[in-house]
């Protein structure tokens, strides 16, 4: 890029899609784009929030496109009779285990299925946890959808995509209060934030209350969170994606 800077001046697309600082890798990359460069090329965020952390630090042509959902294929369907939770992906710290251990403890003889591979060696889980490890999305469709509630203890985010599938299958999610979450959400009645232990517990409990004994509110939430999850769907933003890489590739023609 060096070499070749005046060239690819604006023909570059740097994207920022994971967490800056889980690992090595990610560290080093955030570290040369903000440190090296944040006039070079484009830059393309998930969120606004994150759109604004970076036009802060002084970043140039910064643009957001979201995450998609296929919501042909990510759906409502029937529910399971007895309250299940599920927690896609909480298999690493950094993913909010140690919650999920201590929320499902508390839980008694709720079930709660847990998936994602590379649980940590050792890990005891309570009894009431179904460890499924990775499964693929026609098999996460089904369980999505015929349970009640996904917790999601995530300690960070760029967007969640695992947030969109939860929506989309008609569940009800408490999550870490996270201003990512809060926006993808929109801050939807259906999406309950937590920032302890205690709050992830108490918001489960709030949410089996009213599926056992207001089954047509419950209802109500579940469709509100269908429909918000319908604002990210697939060909929507692919559309709005291919009209930004058009805009770009106009505008680098022009630069000679």
């Amino acid at each position: 890029m060096i070499l070749h800077k005046k060239e690819l001046y604006k023909k570059i697309i740097f994207g920022y899609h994971a967490k800056n600082d889980w690992n090595l890798t990610q560290k080093i990359y955030y570290s040369i784009t903000n440190k090296f460069l944040k006039d070079f090329g484009y830059h393309h965020v998930l969120t606004k929030y994150y759109y604004d952390k970076l036009i802060r630090k002084g970043f140039k042509r910064a643009f957001v496109i979201p995450n998609f959902i296929d919501i042909e294929k990510f759906r409502p369907k029937e529910k399971k009779p007895e309250f299940t939770v599920v927690a896609p992906g909480a298999v690493s710290i950094e993913k909010g285990l140690d919650t999920l251990q201590v929320v499902a403890d508390k839980l008694g003889d709720v079930n709660v299925y847990l998936t994602g591979k590379g649980l940590p060696k050792g890990i005891i889980l309570p009894k009431n946890v179904k460890y499924l490890g990775y499964i693929d999305d026609n098999s996460k469709v089904e369980l999505l959808s015929s349970c009640h509630v996904c917790l999601l203890p995530t300690k960070g985010e760029t967007f969640s995509i695992t947030l969109l599938e939860c929506l989309a299958t008609g569940n009800l999610v408490v999550t870490r209060d996270l201003p990512e979450l809060r926006e993808v959400s929109g801050n939807i009645p259906s999406v309950f934030f937590a920032r302890n232990d205690q709050e992830f517990i108490d918001n489960i409990l709030k949410v089996k209350e009213i599926y056992e004994k207001n089954r047509g509110r419950f209802d109500e939430l579940s469709l509100m969170s269908a429909k918000r999850a319908s604002n990210f769907e697939k060909n929507k933003v692919l559309n709005d994606f291919e009209n930004k890489l058009v805009e770009i590739y106009n505008t680098s023609l022009n630069l000679d």
